[in-house]
């Protein structure tokens, strides 16, 4: 078997006779109206999803297309109503899961605003934490032992 003839396999990738492997993704170039649009329905808070797909690209082009003309990026936020309906749903017992599904928004961003406005979340064991304790990313910058804890209103430190 000569050296040329031993790559001929890795030649034939792709071909009919090697369906393993993957197809080639198609590149798809938009025009500069196309960018423009993009850009004039994101701008108007049409979703990455929709857009992405009415134009044949993939959300991250979008996000591409978006930075490389400075374009601000948008992220879901919660307008002060949704703040007031989320915080009502969350202090009735729905979860931050449930709450963002019911916003449109991510479990994440509801957890944000919560704690932004001083509502105390609530541990996987239902007890709650007070709000200064937990900064919007759930981290605290005091140890375990420190901690005070609400449950239903009354407050103690774990012992």
């Amino acid at each position: 078997m000569t050296c040329g003839n031993s790559l001929r396999p890795l030649l034939r990738r792709g071909s009919k006779s090697h369906p393993e492997s993957a197809p080639r993704q198609r590149q798809r170039r938009l025009r500069p109206e196309e960018v423009e649009q993009l850009t004039a329905g994101y701008l108007a808070g049409i979703e990455v999803k929709v857009l992405a797909e009415r134009f044949g690209i993939a959300r991250q082009t979008v996000f591409d297309h978006m930075r490389r003309n400075k374009v601000p990026r948008r992220y879901p936020r919660l307008g002060p109503d949704e703040i007031d309906e989320a915080r009502r749903r969350y202090l009735s017992g729905m979860s931050l899961a449930d709450v963002g599904d019911r916003l449109g928004v991510d479990p994440g961003t509801v957890r944000q605003a919560l704690v932004r406005i001083g509502v105390a979340m609530r541990t996987l064991m239902g007890e709650t934490a007070p709000a200064e304790q937990l900064s919007p990313t759930g981290t605290s910058g005091r140890s375990l032992e420190s901690r005070t804890w609400s449950i239903r209103g009354h407050l103690h430190s774990p012992e």
